[in-house]
């Protein structure tokens, strides 16, 4: 099963005050993330997911 991209079309990257990391407001995925997502496996991405849900 492909897991989807949780993009929302708001992409508007910042850093985080506690570390420096830049994430996107609309997703909130990593600059990292983002890069990697067309090239990780399902069972990474939905690890990303996952980790979204709990933020």
């Amino acid at each position: 099963m492909k897991v989807k991209s949780p993009c929302k079309k708001i992409c508007k990257l910042v850093k985080r005050k506690n570390n420096g990391e830049e994430f996107c407001v609309g997703c909130g995925r990593t600059r990292e993330e983002i890069k990697l997502w067309t090239r990780e496996t399902d069972e990474w991405r939905q690890k990303v997911i996952d980790r979204l849900r709990v933020s």
